[in-house]
């Protein structure tokens, strides 16, 4: 991938965390990038975000803890709905604010 097209990526990721879907994952408190997603009938939603630091995956999953079926997100978490924007964005700030603690924030030639 030619730097140009990373760069770009990185600009339309970023755009998710501040002003997107994923902006509960400005909790990193520092400059981020990400994606945020959810399954058909809701049965999982993720957050995939990055810093020039770390690049973490959140996943929530939904599965019958008898059957181990995999069921929709309703109601978890107390939540009507989760969605990849919500509790997975918010994970993944907390902890990549936990993670790179007194790491200084590194700076991106996207911006």
């Amino acid at each position: 991938m030619s730097r140009e097209a990373a760069d770009t990526t990185t600009s339309v990721l970023r755009s998710v965390v501040e002003t997107g879907t994923g902006t509960a994952a400005q909790a990193a408190g520092r400059p981020a990038a990400g994606k945020t997603g959810t399954a058909e009938d809701d049965k999982a939603a993720w957050f995939a975000g990055y810093t020039p630091e770390l690049a973490t995956v959140v996943a929530v999953m939904g599965q019958d803890p008898e059957s181990g079926a995999q069921e929709p997100l309703y109601g978890a978490l107390g939540q009507p709905r989760v969605n990849g924007g919500g509790v997975p964005a918010e994970i993944w700030g907390a902890f990549t604010r936990e993670a790179l603690d007194g790491t200084p924030p590194g700076t991106s030639s996207s911006g």
